[in-house]
């Protein structure tokens, strides 16, 4: 299941899903083991805390960017979102939007997605091309997100790449496929 709260379209960061009248649904991701997707912000975090402890049978994967022009932009990660690193059940999609944002203001890439993957761990890091909505095309999204990447020990990068992706969505990887997905360049489908 996707939930959009935020996002290129929708500025504004809506909190509808941390309200009482959302708990059923969230009892039904959870019964039935169903991964929930939630696009927001990294303001959108601190809403977050009832839906991802409530309900410790669903996978929660949310997307959090940090906002442009900081200082160092990878003061949004240490903050909010890294908060959400407690719960075992809350994954961390990553897109080409972080990636863009880290090399603005004092941070690298290196310290940003080496921040995220220290606290989450690799196996809860999940890449994803958010394709077709993202401008560049596809092969750019592969190859910046493995450029970025390319620090991580290769362990960590088969994780985020399509290891988180397939523990996650296990029916889009019948055992034929596994090393499929990694001699592409991704689990492409699997973390749109």
């Amino acid at each position: 299941m996707r939930i959009f709260t935020s996002g290129s379209t929708h500025a504004e960061q809506e909190t509808f899903f941390a309200e009482e009248a959302a708990y059923p649904a969230w009892q039904y991701a959870s019964d039935q083991g169903l991964p929930v997707c939630m696009q927001m912000r990294v303001a959108g975090c601190r809403f977050s805390k009832p839906s991802s402890s409530g309900f410790p049978r669903c996978a929660f994967c949310s997307i959090t960017s940090p906002a442009p022009k900081l200082p160092t932009a990878a003061v949004p990660v240490r903050g909010a979102a890294l908060a959400l690193a407690k719960y075992p059940t809350v994954y961390l999609k990553l897109t080409h939007r972080p990636i863009e944002q880290s090399v603005k203001g004092q941070s690298t890439t290196e310290a940003f997605l080496g921040k995220a993957v220290s606290e989450f761990g690799a196996e809860r890091i999940c890449w994803g091309s958010n394709f077709p909505a993202a401008k560049p095309p596809l092969p750019e999204l592969i190859e910046m997100a493995r450029k970025a990447l390319s620090f991580l020990p290769q362990r960590d990068q088969d994780h985020i790449f399509f290891k988180t992706a397939l523990a996650l969505y296990p029916a889009l990887a019948p055992a034929s496929r596994h090393s499929g997905a990694r001699a592409n360049g991704s689990a492409q489908g699997a973390a749109r």
